[in-house]
């Protein structure tokens, strides 16, 4: 009689360990709610990048003021779109192995601004960032708009530029480093520019070849193709096409 109860026990004690196992989460799966403050469409959809490409993953309807993605199976890491019909406005929204499970709030006519997440770090990195750029972001445009067009820039414009420039690369090298492993510091990363060295003994031909060859060594030093998240953030094929057509591009140059 004792042998029996206590395999009764153990029994009950597996099931019931297995059982919080579950409610706490480490069932496989995604669920991403989604509020939008704005929308009025009862359909939203989810996409996501492979290559240059976007591929449907997912569609829901609004269901109680949230719209629920929902699936059995682990969604790949990377950028996601979260597509607004009918005009397919869209929404970026980061995924990754660990934040499966979140939840996300947005006005959809200032997204970056309003962005909220519950669950999500990454997100909430990726969007404070971007708010960081916002803020600078018009009189930065209204800079560069007058620099293109009006010969009549004044010193202090040009300095009040590269004031700005350079606040926003201290605060994606600060994101970087706080976060490395990050998704938004890989984005921030694979935007990074080259740079190149001026080479300023060599004869001005000689000079644009170097540079050349040099741009072209260290092209992808900033962005880890082998990151599986590469594939799906819309700017790994782009990159591929743009280091393709300027080697064509400047080898058809140097045999003209």
């Amino acid at each position: 009689m004792r042998r029996m109860l206590s395999r009764s026990s153990l029994f009950l004690a597996f099931t019931a360990f297995f059982c919080l196992l579950s409610l706490s989460g480490f069932a496989q799966g995604y669920r991403i709610e989604v509020e939008l403050e704005g929308f009025d469409n009862d359909t939203l959809t989810l996409a996501y990048y492979f290559g240059k490409s976007q591929y449907l993953k997912d569609t829901t309807t609004l269901q109680g003021g949230k719209y629920v993605f929902e699936g059995s199976e682990e969604l790949k890491p990377g950028v996601y779109l979260v597509v607004m019909p009918p005009d397919n406005r869209f929404i970026h929204l980061l995924i990754t192995e660990e934040e499966q499970k979140f939840s996300a709030f947005f006005n959809v006519n200032d997204v970056v601004m309003t962005a909220r997440f519950k669950g999500s770090k990454d997100n909430q990195i990726y969007y404070d960032y971007l708010r960081e750029l916002e803020f600078r972001r018009s009189r930065a445009d209204e800079l560069r708009q007058k620099l293109a067009s009006d010969s009549l820039v004044t010193d202090a414009e040009r300095d009040e530029l590269a004031a700005i420039d350079a606040e926003v690369k201290k605060i994606q090298e600060n994101v970087v480093a706080r976060y490395p492993a990050s998704l938004t510091a890989m984005l921030i990363n694979a935007n990074k520019e080259i740079e190149i060295p001026e080479y300023p003994e060599l004869s001005e031909e000689d000079r644009r070849q170097k540079q050349y060859e040099f741009y072209k060594a260290h092209y992808f030093d900033h962005f880890d193709l082998s990151d599986p998240r590469a594939i799906r953030t819309g700017m790994m094929q782009n990159k591929i096409d743009f280091t393709w057509k300027n080697s064509t591009t400047h080898s058809r140059t140097a045999r003209s």
